[in-house]
């Protein structure tokens, strides 16, 4: 018995070490990262699971954990084949990846930031260039991640088209890096509702250091029109050259949004489908699986590995997680009506400036 667990482990190191010795370009098609990416991930997740106390005594290196985990981030793979193509018990991997995706959901925070006003001005001088919109400093949208029927309220997780869903809605700039996230609301909900229910919309109608004076984001005509966000007009029939040349130039560019969705279900594929019914897990894997693309394609790790005994900004959003919902009343509903006044001005403004 003994010398079978000492050939386990090390048939398991051996494979391993294998996936470590690949070169650059076959790592990065089997992890969706680079190996110099990969490593600094490992640091940060080491050091992070430490600080909370969570690193487990494991007779296997947290390089190899990561690894797994990875794997099924990126792959639809059940976890019954990943345990044989990692020589490890199926109970084991899926230990390992409730804790990983945990951390890298808390690891949120410095990933997943709201811009600067350096940051703002770059991306409105790029989206401006790109369709003449100006003073925009992101896209919102909502998008629906299939899940298995979950065990509690079922119902109320069928989506418009029949399906049991999460839905996440998520704000990104020009480069479709994600800025803000909220993730676990119901797929029945309307994308109004879920935005109405997020932190954002609190944050729009309570807060002023987000946005510089006329910045805004933009989204679909399913969005409340307020002043810092501006949706397209709905098109009755009975739209003037001025409004469709409007909407089409919004569209040119909040279709940036579309691309991260496309481009994250793209790489991390088990968004394409969770076979989750514990909600927490997939609520964690969902976040996990964005502040990967964006640790991806931002060019993050090395600031966050010079300053990791910095204290995070209380300003950055982050991943924002369900079930503290707010919806505006009283003294707030009347601002947001006053703020929706606004918008509406604003809005044919920007209609009549466009070239």
């Amino acid at each position: 018995m003994v010398l079978f667990a000492i050939l386990l482990t090390m048939m398991e190191t051996r494979r391993n070490d294998e996936y470590r010795r690949m070169g650059d370009p076959s790592f990065r098609l089997h992890f969706r990262i680079t190996k110099p990416m990969f490593e600094e991930l490992l640091i940060v997740v080491k050091y992070h699971l430490i600080v909370e106390g969570r690193l487990q005594r494991e007779r296997r290196k947290v390089s190899h954990i990561l690894l797994m985990v990875l794997w099924i981030l990126a792959t639809p793979d059940t976890f019954r084949s990943v345990a044989l193509r990692f020589g490890v018990h199926p109970g084991k991997v899926h230990e390992y990846y409730v804790y990983v995706i945990k951390a890298m959901t808390e690891l949120g925070e410095r990933f997943i930031q709201w811009p600067d006003a350096q940051q703002r001005q770059r991306t409105k001088a790029a989206l401006e260039r790109r369709s003449g919109f100006p003073v925009v400093i992101g896209m919102i949208d909502v998008t629906h991640i299939p899940i298995s029927a979950p065990l509690e309220d079922a119902a109320a997780y069928r989506d418009y088209k029949q399906q049991y869903s999460i839905s996440v809605q998520a704000v990104c700039d020009d480069r479709c890096l994600v800025t803000d996230l909220y993730v676990g609301e119901a797929g029945s909900l309307p994308d109004a509702r879920v935005f109405r229910r997020s932190p954002l919309c609190f944050n729009l109608l309570q807060r002023d250091y987000m946005f510089s004076p006329g910045e805004h984001i933009i989204g679909d005509g399913a969005y409340m029109l307020l002043d810092k966000v501006i949706v397209s007009f709905e098109n009755d029939g009975h739209l003037t050259m001025r409004q469709l040349n409007f909407n089409r130039r919004l569209s040119q560019i909040r279709s940036r949004v579309e691309h991260l969705y496309a481009h994250a279900k793209g790489l991390w594929r088990r968004l394409q489908y969770l076979p989750h019914q514990n909600l927490t897990y997939g609520l964690h894997h969902i976040a996990a699986s964005f502040v990967l693309h964006n640790y991806r394609f931002a060019d993050i790790p090395r600031q966050i590995l010079g300053d990791e005994l910095d204290v995070l900004d209380p300003n950055n959003q982050g991943v924002d997680h369900l079930f503290d919902s707010y919806v505006p009343q009283g003294d707030m509903l009347n601002r947001s009506q006053m703020l929706r006044r606004r918008g509406e001005q604003k809005r044919w403004d920007i209609c009549d400036d466009l070239p």
